[in-house]
């Protein structure tokens, strides 16, 4: 990669001072900038939709979704997520539950999404655990940390 540290600093630092409010580029030149340093040598060899991203350092600060050619934004063209540094696997496993095989599937308490509830309902079906409808937020949170597994219509 022909990009200092520094140089990256300054374009994620550009990036977070850009007003958005103003919108005055959809594409602004801190992203398209990051982008030509960091994705576009990387493209001829993508041969997925699938990227994994692995940030270190300063890129841990960066929105990758948001990067951009100029045209079309990284999240545009590919299913991004992220993962741990390998170092980082040893203390993961350490503090990995055991599998309970339970489920949490929140609902939509504001009405706006209009499949949520069967999404939920769906899911719930689908899971070995079943449903139980009116979760309340005392017992949300004294039971969060039962779940193996949830599901957030956002």
């Amino acid at each position: 990669m022909d990009v200092s540290k520094q140089a990256l600093q300054e374009a994620i630092q550009r990036f977070y001072e850009y007003d958005f409010a103003t919108l005055s580029s959809q594409h602004p030149q801190s992203l398209t900038q990051l982008h030509q340093w960091l994705i576009a040598p990387l493209q001829p060899h993508i041969s997925t939709s699938k990227v994994s991203l692995v940030p270190h350092n300063v890129l841990h600060y960066l929105p990758f979704p948001a990067l951009s050619d100029g045209k079309d934004y990284l999240v545009d063209n590919y299913t991004l997520f992220n993962l741990p540094s390998a170092s980082m696997l040893r203390f993961l496993q350490d503090k990995r539950k055991p599998d309970s095989g339970e489920l949490m599937a929140l609902g939509n308490p504001t009405l706006d999404l209009p499949f949520a509830k069967q999404e939920v309902e769906k899911i719930s079906d689908l899971s070995s655990c079943g449903g139980r409808g009116g979760a309340i937020r005392p017992t949300l949170y004294s039971c969060c940390q039962r779940w193996d597994t949830w599901t957030l219509p956002i």
